[in-house]
């Protein structure tokens, strides 16, 4: 139903999993919904508009305790760093706004509002609006419609996944994959950009490689996407687009066909004479290193010319992660490096790193071949352990914390540990652990008056 808000400036009631049809009237109009809610229960709010093509609203979607008007979240257009908010050349919905959030202790009631970006509004400016109790979760979609594997060779499996609360690591797998392929890759990372800045969506890629010999035939795979941190098991099956059949004209999304199943459509076809050998399936790089990721392009007597190799597919949003290419500036070369760089503030992540080969023939681009996917791990460059993780100290007496440092291989450098939030009259020394020792002991004295109970303490660290 429409709504008269801007007139009356009072929230509308919006049932849970009702869809409410309504317009931005006129400039600086701003529509407000009152939802009933349970504390510790996750929602998900959804806008639709200008993803629909036949809006003109870029809409910005705010939630507010209805008791405090404290606002508790707020999305806008462009949440995905790095791509084109305006274009709908794909099904991914960068445009329209969604929120997911777990409701505050304390509230039983929100407000939700929304907006015109750019203040606009009038017959042109109509929404869906819908707000519904959702677990964390996730949707998923394969953007590969088919696979063709060259016999000694390696394909791509590209999964677009659609973040619906769930924002930890997300492993891909095919459960049945026949004994002459191999799989490699699969690893999608959590989400870990503050809330404001996390993306919608997340791409994650598979890889094939068909073994020599493999049989040539055409045959269907089942791709399963699985939260791996996840409070409750969440399992899918990805779907297929069935077909992916472009549109002409500006703006026009793709033809896609879903109802022709759900199994990726693939085979095993004759080899072709380029393949891209990588130094290394699987890195490790502690925080704050890097790694130089050697490739070699392997041609053949018909592979011809014009052949370059790729730089890698568009990788997570991981903060301060860089992949260069080494040397730069040259397009045609058959062996150089791609330098994986990180900084500390880079967080703990899995990711795959997946290289394309291609041919250039005037202004266009054929995809020949693609290495299998590498897998690169960022990791802490030390773990603490320790021996126990109670202790009883007595007034006047001293007892020992025993542990070790976990190293990485390769990480040498001096560890400072230090025990705080201890209780009065309790009292630990700093102890620095040298760059070749991994064993540590430290020191808690207790005074002659502190006082008996029970308290929780934390062992923190620092390296340099």
């Amino acid at each position: 139903p429409e709504k008269k808000v801007a007139e009356t400036g009072k929230p509308v009631d919006l049932p849970a999993s009702t869809v409410m049809n309504g317009r931005i009237g006129r400039p600086d109009e701003v529509d407000r919904y009152r939802v009933a809610v349970t504390p510790g229960q996750q929602w998900a709010f959804e806008v639709e508009a200008a993803s629909l093509g036949a809006s003109k609203l870029l809409g910005v979607l705010s939630v507010y305790d209805a008791a405090t008007n404290k606002r508790l979240a707020l999305t806008e257009l462009g949440q995905e760093a790095g791509t084109n908010p305006f274009s709908f050349d794909t099904s991914r919905n960068e445009v329209d706004p969604r929120l997911s959030i777990s409701i505050p202790k304390g509230v039983n009631q929100v407000v939700v509002s929304l907006e015109d970006l750019l203040g606009r509004g009038g017959n042109g400016f109509g929404y869906r609006l819908t707000a519904f109790p959702q677990p964390p979760d996730f949707s998923e979609e394969l953007v590969t419609p088919y696979v063709n594997l060259p016999e000694s060779g390696t394909a791509a499996i590209e999964v677009l996944v659609g973040r619906r609360g769930y924002d930890g690591p997300i492993r891909l797998s095919i459960p049945d994959l026949p004994e002459d392929l191999i799989q490699q890759g699969g690893n999608i990372p959590a989400e870990l950009n503050p809330p404001e800045d996390r993306r919608a969506f997340s791409l994650g890629y598979l890889t094939l490689t068909a073994k020599p010999g493999a049989k040539h035939r055409p045959f269907d795979l089942n791709i399963w996407a699985e939260a791996t941190e996840s409070s409750s098991p969440i399992r899918k099956q990805v779907l297929a687009p069935g077909m992916v059949q472009l549109i002409r004209g500006l703006r026009q999304k793709p033809f896609k066909a879903p109802w022709l199943g759900t199994a990726l459509p693939t085979s095993v076809a004759s080899s072709v004479p380029v393949k891209i050998e990588v130094g290394k399936q699987h890195v490790r790089i502690v925080q704050g290193g890097d790694y130089a990721l050697p490739w070699k392009l392997v041609k053949g007597p018909q592979a011809g010319g014009n052949i370059k190799v790729e730089n890698p597919r568009p990788t997570a949003s991981i903060k301060d992660l860089r992949v260069l290419r080494r040397p730069e500036g040259m397009d045609y070369m058959e062996e150089g490096t791609f330098h994986i760089l990180t900084t500390f503030a880079t967080p703990p992540a899995t990711f795959d790193l997946v290289m394309d080969a291609s041919r250039i023939t005037g202004m266009k681009s054929e995809r020949l071949i693609t290495a299998p996917a590498v897998t690169v791990e960022i990791v802490p460059g030390y773990g603490l352990k320790l021996m126990s993780e109670k202790l009883v100290v007595r007034p006047g007496e001293t007892v020992e914390v025993k542990g070790k440092i976990e190293r990485e291989p390769g990480f040498a450098a001096v560890v400072k540990l230090q025990v705080e939030d201890l209780p009065q009259q309790v009292t630990s020394q700093e102890v620095v652990i040298p760059a070749d020792q991994t064993a540590f002991s430290l020191r808690l004295a207790a005074g002659p008056n502190s006082q008996p109970g029970t308290f929780d303490v934390r062992l923190s660290s620092s390296a340099t």
